[in-house]
C-alpha cells in the first residue's frame, strides 16, 4: 500500500508527517467527518531516515506491505474482543461453579476484561518486538516537488 504525505517535521529519530488525501475522495470526507481534511502522525524506526535528508515541506510517499497492515488490523482488533469473549464464558462458568450462581455475569464479565487488557500488553510487546525488524518498518520514498498549502 502506498500513501501520499507532507513532512511536517523532522526529528532525531522519527519524522511527523501530514497524510494527503487523495483525489478520489475529495467530496467524501468520511474518514474525518468533514473536520480536518489531513491527519498528522509521528513515523518512529523508520529504515535509512538520514539518508533521506527530508526537511519540512517536502512530498513523500509511505510505502508498506498491504497484508502486513491487514495483519495488524486483526490482531489490534479481533485478538482482544476474541479474547473478551473467552474470558467472559470461562468466567462465568467458573464463578457459577465455585462462588454462587449469582456472581457468574459479574465474574465472566470481569474474566473478559482481564483477558483482554493482557491482550493489550501482549501486543504492545508484540508492536515494539515488530519494531526492530527491518521487513515491518514503513518505507518512506521523496517526492518532489514539495508540498504547497
Amino acid at each position: 500500500m502506498q500513501k501520499e504525505a507532507c513532512v511536517v517535521a523532522v526529528e532525531e529519530d522519527a519524522v511527523r508527517v501530514r497524510l494527503l488525501r487523495h483525489s478520489a475522495c475529495a467530496k467524501c470526507g468520511a474518514c474525518t467527518m468533514g473536520e480536518n481534511p489531513e491527519t498528522e502522525v509521528t513515523l518512529k524506526h523508520i529504515a535509512h531516515l538520514q539518508e533521506l535528508n527530508l526537511k519540512p515541506g517536502d512530498r513523500v510517499t509511505l510505502v508498506y506491505k498491504a497484508n502486513e497492515f491487514l495483519r495488524a488490523v486483526l490482531l489490534v482488533y479481533l485478538v482482544p474482543l476474541l479474547l473478551f469473549i473467552l474470558g467472559y464464558l470461562i468466567g462465568a462458568r467458573l464463578f457459577t461453579l465455585y462462588v454462587s450462581a449469582r456472581w457468574g455475569e459479574g465474574g465472566g464479565v470481569l474474566s473478559g476484561l482481564l483477558l483482554m487488557i493482557l491482550s493489550y500488553l501482549g501486543l504492545n510487546r508484540y508492536d515494539r518486538w515488530l519494531a526492530r525488524q527491518e521487513k515491518y518498518r514503513i518505507l518512506i520514498k521523496s517526492q518532489t516537488p514539495p508540498y504547497k498549502e
